[in-house]
């Protein structure tokens, strides 16, 4: 059972500090998956790497979706107490559907060193992880509020790990994926693997 909900915390942790860099903006995730991620910020809080880079060699790499309406990127190289991380944002909106598109660069303890192949399902949830194209996927799907979030590990070193998370709101975790390809993973993990 901790298993379970570790993996569950781990893809969804971006979410609320994709909060806290957009002004406070929530998407209208189902209650339950707000308060993983409020508990894996947390954890990621104190697990974040002792240096950071910038974020500007990322934001490029959160691309224009055909159909959809985009912000601006944007991000940020955040430091507190001696620990520091490197994020990339950016959000969309096409009619009732959103996306939250975040490339994160923090510490492996959040990831890497626990992810394992994994399925779960449950009348309100469902979770897995797989192999898509050599990246390590983790998937999350709220049946019940038609949204989720899905994790792409672009690679990692002894003290962090660069991700993708795109979060999404008004489609099933199959569309969701579909978003997911249409950027660049190949070219997310060359420019995290700078900043590792």
């Amino acid at each position: 059972m901790i298993t379970v909900f570790s993996r569950k915390f781990k893809c969804i942790a971006a979410y609320e500090i994709q909060n806290k860099l957009q002004g406070g903006k929530k998407m209208n995730l189902a209650p339950t998956f707000r308060k993983s991620f409020l508990v894996m910020i947390l954890l990621a809080t104190f697990s974040l790497p002792a240096y950071a880079q910038n974020h500007t060699a990322l934001t490029p790499l959160l691309v224009n979706l055909s159909g959809w309406q985009a912000e601006k990127a944007d991000g940020m190289s955040m430091s507190t107490g001696g620990m520091r991380m490197v994020t990339a944002n950016r959000s969309y909106k096409k009619g009732g559907q959103e996306l939250n598109a975040t490339i994160m660069i923090g510490s492996q303890a959040m990831t890497m060193g626990q992810m394992q192949q994994m399925q779960m399902e449950t009348e309100e949830v469902r979770v897995k992880t797989t192999t898509i194209d050599g990246f390590q996927i983790s998937l999350n799907y709220d049946k019940q509020e038609n949204s989720g979030g899905i994790m792409v590990i672009l690679g990692s070193n002894q003290n962090n790990t660069a991700m993708f998370i795109l979060n999404f709101q008004g489609m099933d975790e199959n569309q969701a994926l579909k978003l997911a390809k249409k950027f660049d993973w190949q070219a997310m993990k060359k420019s995290a693997g700078k900043l590792l």
